[in-house]
């Protein structure tokens, strides 16, 4: 036997995922899994299930998982939280799936089961006391990491008790029923104790996060391909732990990294970005040699130096690279001084390489900057940089897109308002770059016009 994959309970409802807790059969599960996981180690001869996809409820966390240490110990898909998983881009993210466990019985699951190859950080705190222990030991199989925030563990809460619940319900069943699941009620009140204690110390603990901690998680990942990191304006952390030391320590601990997004979730009006962020950051990004994806939602600021590198570094192994970045403030400097530094390099550089770099002006989309233009400004300012290009790289391509001003109050359209529009994005691109075929790409469909005569400005 090497994988076990159980479906959601009937009772399990999409709508109120969270009203399905501490059923009678759950205590009943654990307790038959434990059995069960324990034959197929002793009895197979695999050393344990390599796959085991079951849904689980907080209160038996510790049971579940000291089962899976001790009789899995080769585990490399362990994910039942992808049952009841949804991200649909703009929600935020829904999980039922929550480790209630102490920190003994993580340490011990993060020291014995190193064969992993996702996970998740949406059912387990985000904390340095939870980070520590899983990067400890080097964990060469896991190739995708997630960081989608839920309000699991970012509230003080408290389960429901699990004998209570199991009453309650044996008081609606036949006598039938009753007498096959009596003995629920001494499991379960034994799994009261251990539960209690347990959201004690999470309720008791502080919590504390920081970029020593994430970067002692990303030292056991050497072979890291994702790191993917979803926000929503419900669920905030402090963005600053994501600074320029743990970007430097992801490129040197996860030298294989193949893409890093960093998104939020719909249209975000708040003014977090990642302030720590600086050009010494974005390079150690640039200079990894398999990342070929990069998104990053809202930078607070950055400059035409700092993004520069993602295109002077890209490494000649990938095939393309495809980069988008936010930027909160100062949105205009980044332009002209970027385009230089392009125009600059020796022609014929950029013949064979295929990328694209878009910036977002989320400053504007957020309603943060109020800066607006007139078209020709720009076309003035972009007309001596364009024929540099034309004549030193003639596959390189750049596209400004301006959005129109909304109309003042009283006139008619925008242009009554004097013509004015605001910077939305800026890209720069080669001629050979494409859009990628799957379904979480960088891009969306239309970010960049590509396949028509190109455009210097677009006016929307």
């Amino acid at each position: 036997m090497k994988a076990v994959v159980l479906p959601l309970p009937m009772r399990w409802s999409k709508r109120t995922p969270k009203n399905y807790r501490n059923d009678i059969d759950d205590v009943a599960l654990i307790k038959h899994l434990s059995a069960a996981l324990e034959r197929w180690f002793v009895r197979g001869p695999c050393g344990g299930l390599r796959q085991l996809v079951i849904p689980h409820i907080p209160a038996l966390s510790n049971q579940f998982l000291t089962a899976v240490t001790r009789f899995c110990p080769n585990v490399e898909i362990l994910d039942g939280w992808k049952l009841t998983y949804v991200n649909d881009g703009w929600g935020a993210a829904l999980c039922d799936e929550e480790w209630r466990v102490s920190l003994d019985i993580w340490e011990k699951f993060c020291n014995q089961c190193s064969h992993l190859r996702e996970f998740n950080w949406a059912v387990v705190p985000f904390t340095d006391a939870f980070f520590e222990p899983f990067g400890a030991t080097q964990k060469c199989r896991l190739t995708d990491i997630s960081f989608d925030f839920t309000g699991a563990f970012l509230r003080r809460k408290r389960a429901t008790s699990a004998s209570s619940v199991l009453a309650t319900t044996i008081g609606f069943m036949t006598r039938a029923e009753q007498l096959i699941r009596a003995w629920s009620l001494q499991a379960a009140a034994a799994a009261d104790l251990a539960s209690e204690a347990e959201i004690s110390t999470l309720d008791n603990a502080s919590r504390p996060y920081s970029s020593a901690g994430l970067c002692a998680l990303v030292r056991g990942l050497p072979f890291l391909r994702s790191f993917k990191v979803f926000l929503h304006p419900r669920y905030r952390i402090d963005l600053d732990v994501f600074d320029d030391d743990f970007l430097w320590q992801l490129s040197k601990a996860s030298p294989y990294l193949g893409q890093f997004s960093f998104s939020e979730a719909g249209k975000y009006a708040g003014p977090q970005a990642l302030e720590c962020v600086s050009g010494q950051g974005l390079l150690s990004l640039a200079s990894m040699t398999h990342l070929s994806d990069i998104s990053i939602a809202a930078l607070t600021r950055t400059s035409g130096d700092g993004v520069y590198p993602f295109i002077q570094r890209m490494p000649s192994i990938i095939h393309q690279r495809n980069v988008k970045i936010g930027v909160m403030q100062d949105f205009d400097k980044i332009i002209l001084p970027l385009l230089e530094l392009v125009a600059h390099e020796p022609a014929g550089t950029f013949t064979n390489k295929a990328f694209a770099l878009m910036l977002v002006n989320v400053g504007h989309l957020r309603d943060f900057t109020q800066k607006l233009w007139h078209p020709q400004v720009w076309e003035d300012k972009l007309r001596n940089i364009r024929h540099k290009l034309e004549s030193n790289h003639p596959t390189v391509r750049f596209q400004l897109t301006l959005e129109q001003e909304k109309p003042s109050p009283g006139t008619i359209n925008a242009a009554e308002s004097g013509d004015n529009f605001s910077i939305a994005k800026f890209s720069v691109f080669t001629a050979n770059w494409k859009y990628q075929d799957v379904t979480e790409g960088t891009f969306y469909r239309g970010d960049i016009t590509s396949s028509t005569p190109f455009e210097w400005i677009v006016k929307c």
